[in-house]
């Protein structure tokens, strides 16, 4: 898979959420595989996966099979509510060994955006034939239509926002993410919509690939299970900066009135050290803001007794 920027083979029948990739020197977005032997060994990839943002290469009009999705060796899967573009071949490729799992419905592509593709924008030249039926059918709503993301770019010159802005037709859908305990259950397409969750953490940003506007963590949709500190919190974090141009973290935390919280930090996981007095639960969201140091590196968690 080292040539792919998501590849899923021998099997996997597990669930995906908030993928993204820009490719720049990867050839298809995501190539999935069923039995890479000979076709008879189960069980057979079948994941589900929602809201991914998949950006390919750009488009020379080389193609080169670069695909923002290829589905072969009777590979199946379902991705809804995702956005792919600016692959220079197909934006749906399905190879005739996987065309049974399209019939039999365990192969599924709905509520999905596909824009710029090198093949052409077209059903006909932006997916193969098997794979026809996602774009003819219009129960599968999936559109070919700008995206309007921010910013795409390959440079280190933070001109990469993969949020959707303004008017974009990715920032609703008709469709929901399961409330399952497993997915986040947002009605947006793609790995975005107001929150940069990309930035200040991942080889992106360090890369100064991407922005830092918008910089921040999503809203957790439900409580975070678990033992010890945190348990059954709500968390969010923001960084930010103050009237001198400071950076500050802000970290948020559900609470029970019942309760108190006591924020805590640790620059190795091993010696934690109280940040201020215990605080009381008032039954709604309670924050800390602390510093940030250049070059330094801090680890927090909440007590709750």
């Amino acid at each position: 898979c080292g040539d792919d920027s998501f590849d899923y083979d021998v099997g996997w029948r597990g669930k995906g959420q908030f993928w993204f990739t820009i490719g720049n020197a990867a050839d298809r977005g995501g190539e999935h595989d069923g039995d890479t032997v000979d076709g008879t060994r189960t069980p057979l990839s079948n994941p589900t996966i929602y809201n991914v943002t998949y950006v390919g290469n750009g488009t020379d009009g080389t193609g080169n099979g670069q695909d923002a999705l290829k589905m072969r060796e009777g590979a199946a899967g379902k991705y809804y509510n995702s956005v792919f573009t600016s692959y220079d071949d197909k934006g749906l490729d399905i190879d005739a060994d996987a065309s049974h799992r399209v019939d039999s419905g365990d192969l599924n592509i709905e509520d999905n955006i596909f824009w710029n593709m090198g093949a052409g924008d077209e059903p006909s030249a932006l997916a193969s034939e098997t794979a026809q039926v996602f774009f003819t059918d219009d129960s599968k709503n999936n559109t070919i239509q700008d995206p309007m993301l921010r910013g795409i770019s390959r440079q280190p010159d933070g001109g990469l926002d993969p949020r959707p802005a303004e008017g974009s037709p990715a920032l609703q859908s008709d469709r929901t993410a399961p409330d399952d305990g497993w997915f986040s259950p947002v009605a947006y397409k793609g790995a975005f919509k107001d929150v940069n969750w990309v930035a200040d953490w991942t080889a992106l940003s360090q890369s100064r690939l991407i922005t830092t506007r918008g910089a921040r963590s999503p809203e957790a949709h439900a409580p975070v299970e678990g033992g010890g500190s945190g348990d059954g919190l709500m968390l969010g974090v923001a960084l930010s900066e103050d009237s001198e141009g400071n950076q500050e973290l802000t970290l948020e935390w559900s609470s029970e009135g019942d309760k108190s919280y006591q924020l805590q930090s640790s620059a190795d996981l091993q010696s934690w050290t109280d940040e201020g007095e215990a605080q009381q639960g008032t039954g709604d969201m309670m924050s800390s803001t602390q510093p940030v140091s250049p070059g330094g590196h801090k680890f927090f968690r909440v007590i709750v007794e």
